[in-house]
């Protein structure tokens, strides 16, 4: 990891983590304090929430540590109504969020790794001409 660090601080990198969020009370306090750990060293430079209206205590937990909340719909709001999802709340945060790197990660999974954000970043700092990288994983839908 440490080779990783110096890659990103040597080409003086931004990389920002957006995690859209609906009503994930349950697992983002899990997912944040994971990741606060790669700002804190200098990984990421933020970490944005973006919500979509949650009507839990996502928004609530969030608030309480060092990261970006927005709050991409309010209760009533009819602007969104129909634009409802994950899809959309990543759309819109690219209005506000512009960096060198940008990773968007679940706020729904329930067992979060620094590996598996270092795994999504390392190939784009490895090969200039990469501009995507995916996870790939299985989800138990039955």
């Amino acid at each position: 990891m440490e080779k990783i660090i110096d890659k990103i601080k040597n080409n003086n990198l931004n990389i920002n983590l957006i995690i859209p969020t609906f009503n994930e009370a349950k697992s983002i306090e899990n997912i944040v304090s994971t990741f606060l750990h790669l700002k804190n060293i200098g990984i990421l430079s933020e970490i944005y929430i973006i919500d979509d209206g949650s009507t839990d205590k996502t928004v609530e937990i969030v608030s309480r540590y060092d990261v970006i909340v927005f709050s991409r719909k309010k209760e009533g709001d009819k602007k969104y109504r129909k634009y409802n999802g994950k899809g959309f709340a990543i759309w819109e945060s690219l209005k506000f969020v512009s960096d060198d790197i940008m990773v968007i990660y679940d706020g729904d999974v329930k067992n979060p790794s620094v590996f598996q954000l270092i795994n999504l970043i390392k190939p784009l700092l490895d090969d200039s001409g990469l501009i995507l990288t995916k996870a790939n994983f299985e989800r138990n839908l039955f």
